[in-house]
């Protein structure tokens, strides 16, 4: 997934049609799983989109931030996903918290 490898993330390992990436985001080590057919605007991807934010710690309990400030930090953090999703490019790495 661009949105994790653009920040960072590296492949781990896989399991069961998964991908597990690690890396950091909101200033925390994060291990992430994702759905080895998983695409980043697909209205199917939603949910699995919503577990990954909230992995990542943008969305979703403990996130300090609404949700739609999280979907933005989220899809922001390509330069072709926040063309897409009209938001502005930032990497995650640079947000301390969530």
């Amino acid at each position: 997934m661009e949105l994790l490898t653009a920040n960072g993330f590296v492949y781990d390992h896989s399991t069961g049609g998964h991908d597990i990436y690690k890396g950091a985001a909101n200033g925390r080590n994060r291990s992430v799983t994702v759905d080895q057919q998983a695409d980043d605007f697909s209205p199917r991807s939603h949910e699995l989109l919503f577990y990954i934010a909230s992995q990542l710690g943008f969305i979703g309990e403990g996130s300090r931030i609404s949700q739609q400030e999280g979907w933005r930090r989220f899809y922001g953090g390509h330069p072709g996903t926040a063309r897409r999703a009209q938001v502005p490019h930032r990497k995650w790495s640079e947000y301390e918290t969530a």
